[in-house]
């Protein structure tokens, strides 16, 4: 999507330099052909802001469902807004080329034409690329009902020193998603990749054995150091040595299996 936009910025840029030069220019085969060239350049851009706005939509049906389904009356009239008024206007750039009779109507109601042409190809994309600036006035407030819920939870609920102390990390955590959850679809290839990524290591964790973590294991450092100051829970087993004899107890220390200790 930074390509295509990267693209589109620079075709407009160069578009615009043409049409200044051929615009000074009273040569009537130049002006045609400035027509037809000006057709097909807007009927590129609808079509680009079309393919983009559909994989924009997908990426947030499939990866932010909830804010899809909130807003996607705004996503799609953006996405519409912002392609169709362009290959309209494409069109008629090009049947003016291709239709003598058509051209000669627009020549003849030019000042219809002209503010018809302003009022819906123009105004309306642009209208709808303003109205994008909604998202961001959607994730302020997001974050700020989101730090009220957890400032409001600290307050109603009496925790322990342990959780009083994690209660920094969790609420970066939660008001950090909210951020990335709540960017405008434009701008959200970063913060999205970052979201499915962490979501991917969730997914890893949760896949290993009940009442072990990564932290059971360390970290390379550690191993290649020999210290782990990371809390290990001992586990209680019950051994029994022959068929007859007494049952002892045996507690296995998670971070050292060699090391047991029997009562």
């Amino acid at each position: 999507i930074n390509v295509v936009t990267i693209l589109v910025f620079l075709t407009v840029i160069i578009f615009c330099g043409w049409l200044t030069i051929y615009t000074l220019s009273k040569d009537s085969d130049k002006i045609d052909m400035l027509t037809i060239v000006s057709g097909i350049t807007f009927l590129v851009l609808g079509a680009t802001f079309g393919v983009t706005g559909v994989m924009n939509n997908h990426r947030l049906y499939k990866y932010f469902k909830p804010f899809y389904d909130e807003n996607k009356c705004m996503l799609f009239l953006a996405a519409i807004g912002l392609s169709v008024p362009l290959i309209v206007r494409g069109a008629l750039d090009t049947a003016r080329y291709y239709s003598p009779n058509f051209n000669r109507n627009v020549e003849d109601h030019r000042a219809l034409y002209d503010t018809m042409l302003y009022l819906l190809l123009d105004l309306v994309p642009i209208g709808f690329q303003l109205s994008s600036l909604i998202f961001g006035y959607i994730r302020r407030q997001k974050n700020r009902k989101a730090r009220l819920e957890i400032n409001t939870q600290d307050y109603d609920y009496d925790k322990t020193q342990d959780e009083r102390s994690s209660r920094p990390s969790l609420v970066s955590t939660r008001t950090e998603a909210t951020t990335n959850f709540f960017d405008p679809p434009l701008l959200d290839t970063l913060a999205s990749g970052s979201m499915i990524r962490q979501s991917k290591m969730v997914d890893k964790s949760s896949r290993l054995p009940s009442g072990l973590s990564k932290q059971n294991f360390g970290s390379k450092d550690q191993d290649r150091e020999g210290t782990d100051k990371t809390y290990q829970p001992s586990v209680p087993a019950v051994i029994r040595s022959s068929p007859s004899s007494t049952p002892k107890l045996a507690v296995f220390n998670a971070h050292s299996p060699t090391q047991t200790a029997q009562l």
